[in-house]
């Protein structure tokens, strides 16, 4: 089989959101959530672009900043984006994966 036709459990989850529809800035989102469901301490972040060049950015546990380059020669412009991190709570009942 060839790595083109892998299965969607082999793409991360932030991919495979978009490839369903999300939004760049849902599939991140709805990521760093899956992961502080099963690790409550962790802390990282997600950055996910589409093809239309929307940009999504998502962080647990520390805020970052990141650039975007957008444009060419005289519409070249580059944009500073500084993410705040959440703190994602999970449902009742549900514990860590730890």
């Amino acid at each position: 089989s060839s790595s083109s036709s892998s299965s969607s459990s082999s793409r991360p989850q932030a991919v495979e959101s978009m490839r369903l529809g999300y939004s760049p800035q849902d599939a991140v989102e709805d990521a760093i959530q899956r992961i502080s469901a099963f690790y409550p301490d962790f802390g990282g972040h997600l950055v996910a672009v589409n093809a239309a060049g929307e940009v999504g950015a998502a962080s647990s546990g520390m805020e970052f900043t990141y650039l975007v380059a957008r444009g060419m020669d005289e519409n070249f412009a580059i944009e500073v984006v500084e993410v705040q991190p959440v703190r994602y709570e999970l449902p009742p009942g549900l514990t860590g994966g730890k």
